[in-house]
């Protein structure tokens, strides 16, 4: 009689026991994105556009971009299969609402290729962006002579913005910032940052006449 008991009481903990592993084994609830989200891919689009657009326009000047780094105020979210997204939050959620995290991508150097649309079918974020790399290209064009004497190797801008959406029209800008140097935004805002370099372009070496 206690030899049954027994096993029975070993039977069910077996079974318990492999109930909790299967638990354990199965998926977590994917998590939805927060209200307001906008997917990360999708800005960084707009973004990579805006650069093609902007180095465009800047050709003929005397400096070129040399360094974009976009520093984003994104939301982690756990999919199906333990797939990670990141979003932002339009301008206007607050970040103390939810939990955001720091997310630095170093973007590769706009090369001579032209956009891939024109003016007129950019979303308006494509479009200020644009505008806004294109006159940090001219503050840090000014500020380059502004010390008799001293040629710095480089100057650095960024432009801070905050992004909200138009429906199937694409995102447009809420808010911007231009600021000469790399110092921190600090918002309760959802705030996104693309610091840039500019340096001097090299000059074309001419092989000597025969």
């Amino acid at each position: 009689m206690c030899r049954n008991t027994a096993a029975r009481v070993c039977i069910g903990l077996a079974l318990l026991a492999a109930t909790a592993s299967g638990a354990a084994a199965q998926p977590a609830t994917p998590a939805s994105p927060p209200d307001g989200a906008v997917a990360v891919e999708r800005l960084l689009a707009d973004v990579k556009e805006a650069l093609a657009s902007a180095n465009e326009q800047m050709s003929r000047g005397t400096l070129v971009l040399d360094s974009v780094t976009l520093e984003l105020e994104a939301v982690a979210v756990t999919q199906i299969g333990f797939h990670v997204r990141f979003f932002i939050l339009e301008f206007g959620r607050t970040r103390t609402a939810t939990a955001t995290s720091a997310l630095t991508l170093v973007l590769a150097r706009p090369g001579a290729q032209r956009p891939e649309r024109g003016l007129a079918q950019q979303s308006r974020l494509v479009q200020a962006l644009s505008a806004a790399i294109v006159a940090a290209g001219e503050v840090a064009s000014a500020g380059w002579d502004s010390i008799e004497g001293l040629v710095p190797k480089s100057v650095s801008c960024q432009v801070s913005f905050g992004v909200t959406r138009e429906g199937n029209q694409g995102l447009n800008v809420a808010a911007m910032s231009l600021t000469a140097g790399a110092g921190r935004v600090s918002s309760q805002q959802s705030v996104q940052t693309i610091k840039m370099t500019f340096t001097p372009k090299k000059q074309e070496v001419k092989a000597p006449a025969p």
